[in-house]
C-alpha cells in the first residue's frame, strides 16, 4: 500500500512531500489570482443574475460556488439568484442557505422564488431538500 507522500510524488514531479505540496498548489492558486487582477477594466464587477433549480441534481450548486469565487475575486458582482422548479419556495430557501454558510458579503445577494415550472410536479427525491428547514 502506497503511502500520500508517494501519490503526490507521481502527480507532481517536483514536489518530494505533502507540505511541499501544499507550498506548490498555494503558488499555483496564486499565480493564476494574480493573472485575474490582470484581466481588462471591462471585465471587472459585471453584474450577475443567476436563475436555476436548486438541488434537482449538482451543476446549479456548482454553478453558484463558482460564481461566488468570482465574485469574491471581483470579477463579477452576483446580485440576484433565483431557484426555479416545483417547489421553488424551497429552492430558494436553500439557495440563501447556501449563500448563508458560504459567509462574507453573500447576505447582500438577493434570492428569489421563481417559476413553478407551470405547477408541473414531478417526483422530489429524498436527498433534494436534506438540512434546507434548517435555514
Amino acid at each position: 500500500m502506497a503511502d500520500r507522500t508517494d501519490h503526490s510524488v507521481r502527480l507532481f514531479p517536483n514536489v518530494s512531500d505533502l507540505s511541499g505540496l501544499e507550498t506548490f498548489l498555494r503558488q499555483q492558486l496564486r499565480d493564476r489570482l494574480s493573472a485575474v487582477k490582470k484581466l481588462p477594466s471591462v471585465a471587472k464587477r459585471r453584474k450577475f443574475i443567476l436563475m436555476c433549480d436548486f438541488f434537482i441534481d449538482f451543476d446549479d450548486e456548482n454553478a453558484l460556488l463558482e460564481l461566488v469565487t468570482l465574485h469574491r475575486m471581483g470579477v463579477i458582482e452576483l446580485m440576484l439568484v433565483v431557484a426555479n422548479a416545483y417547489p421553488s419556495d424551497d429552492r430558494a430557501t436553500g439557495a440563501r442557505g447556501m449563500l448563508n454558510v458560504l459567509g462574507g458579503d453573500l447576505w447582500k445577494v438577493q434570492v428569489a422564488r421563481g417559476t413553478n415550472a407551470n405547477g408541473h410536479r414531478r417526483p422530489i427525491g429524498r436527498y433534494e431538500f436534506l438540512g434546507v428547514e434548517d435555514y
